[in-house]
């Protein structure tokens, strides 16, 4: 039941999440799901992401304004049009409009 209890919860939550790639985080920052043309964007599929930690998802230069960033989430409950730089594969980096919500009852 907890199971279907999370999905519920996470649904309930992204219902109007605008997101091309969506993914959600741990309490310590790592991908606990993941969705979307992962593949395309940072050479992994969806999948092979859980478990990995956002910053090591994240252009070197932006790895201390990601972090700035969930800090203005944990406080304020979410940022809004952020701009970063994902690590993509082969070196590439590519840039996206970040989004994210901090949600306490899903154990932030």
């Amino acid at each position: 039941m907890a199971g279907v209890r999370t999905e519920r919860n996470r649904f309930a939550a992204l219902a109007f999440c605008w997101a091309d790639v969506l993914l959600e985080l741990s309490a310590e920052e790592a991908v606990t799901f993941a969705t979307g043309p992962t593949k395309l964007l940072l050479g992994r599929q969806p999948d092979d992401l859980i478990g990995a930690s956002l910053s090591d998802l994240i252009a070197d230069r932006d790895r201390t304004l990601i972090g700035g960033l969930l800090g203005i989430a944990r406080n304020n409950g979410r940022i809004e049009n952020a701009t970063v730089r994902f690590q993509g594969p082969n070196g590439s980096v590519t840039s996206v409009v970040l989004c994210g919500h901090f949600l306490k009852d899903l154990g932030g």
